[in-house]
């Protein structure tokens, strides 16, 4: 065990062999179903939200994890990739975006046929909650508010089940702003306020504290979320390594089409700078999670320049989106405590 707080490099080394450990091997039976989840989530990804969650740990201690919390808090990161994971696999489905390429490889149900993609992405998301559920250490209450958050952060009310349904409304490219950042709260910024949340409950820290830094969560989520609508709108696919130009094909909420490229590269740099100011006053070391929002930053100049470079962008409906008496809404979010 670290004397001293690791650095998160190493700690994201130790996280690709635990998250390796804790996926089927290819050769279990079923082997299909098996070499399709670990098609899914082994060999790519920027592994934010693992990052994420290790680098707010460090960032509220100062001393090292001791073995027990390091093993809950690696448990907690391979729960949030796997559940990510498993959306990007239905994300991809010909029901949803019908993508052919995800981080440079094939979707999964290009490389296995979409009925097996269906299974891979329903198994990534019992095994994540069965990653969590089998710690036997003495954080246990801990490890059982972890269940709790990921299962908003996942879900129908407030997570990104939820926020991937909002994408079935009805009259295509009709949103308005306000639907628009709904659905980017719902589908990309819960698994980072899950994060960020999961990082201070590990560590111990006050709910109060907890809350907080659920804020720099969403914000990091919000991030990438509109970085993915300007990809989507100005990128291509060689370069991002997926499938472009899907959102105004299909009708998706995107903010950029909404908004406008100059409004959402505004927020970006208001959301950068809001988190970096919340890191700054949490942290007992920011530089663990100070190194991250250096990447979130160092994406927001590449986007800025990559939509500065582009051509004029399409225009869609200005229409208000239509109530669908259909619809629930997101549930409003319970009162802390």
């Amino acid at each position: 065990m670290f004397a001293t707080p690791p650095p998160i490099e190493t700690l994201m080394l130790e996280f690709e062999d635990t998250l390796d450990a804790y996926l089927p091997g290819a050769d279990l039976e079923p082997r299909d179903l098996h070499a399709a989840m670990r098609h899914a989530v082994i060999g790519g990804g920027k592994r934010l939200r693992p990052r994420l969650l290790l680098s707010t740990l460090l960032a509220t201690h100062d001393r090292a994890p001791d073995e027990d919390t390091l093993d809950l808090a690696m448990r907690a990161a391979v729960a949030v990739e796997m559940i990510h994971a498993a959306s990007l696999v239905h994300d991809d489905l010909p029901c949803f975006d019908d993508a052919a390429l995800r981080r440079g490889q094939p979707t999964v149900h290009q490389a296995f046929g979409e009925p097996m993609a269906v299974l891979a992405g329903d198994a990534l998301i019992t095994l994540a909650f069965q990653v969590l559920a089998e710690y036997g250490g003495p954080h246990a209450s801990a490890a059982l508010r972890l269940v709790a958050l990921l299962s908003e952060a996942t879900g129908s009310a407030r997570g990104i089940i939820g926020g991937q349904s909002l994408e079935l409304a009805p009259g295509p490219a009709e949103y308005d702003a306000d639907f628009v950042r709904e659905y980017h709260q719902a589908k990309t910024a819960a698994l980072f306020r899950f994060a960020t949340r999961a990082g201070a409950v590990v560590s111990g820290i006050s709910r109060e504290h907890e809350e907080r830094w659920g804020r720099v969560g969403t914000n990091l989520g919000l991030c990438l979320q509109l970085l993915d609508d300007l990809i989507d709108v100005h990128g291509c696919d060689a370069d991002s390594g997926k499938t472009t130009g899907r959102d105004l094909a299909l009708g998706r909420p995107n903010g950029v089409l909404v908004e406008g490229s100059a409004t959402v590269l505004h927020r970006l740099e208001q959301l950068v700078d809001a988190s970096v100011d919340l890191v700054e006053a949490l942290s007992i070391d920011p530089e663990p999670v100070r190194a991250l929002l250096d990447r979130f930053e160092a994406m927001r100049r590449q986007a800025h320049q990559s939509a500065a470079n582009d051509s004029p962008l399409p225009t869609i409906p200005k229409a208000r989106r239509q109530t669908d008496p259909h619809r629930v809404a997101l549930l409003p979010r319970p009162a802390a405590g």
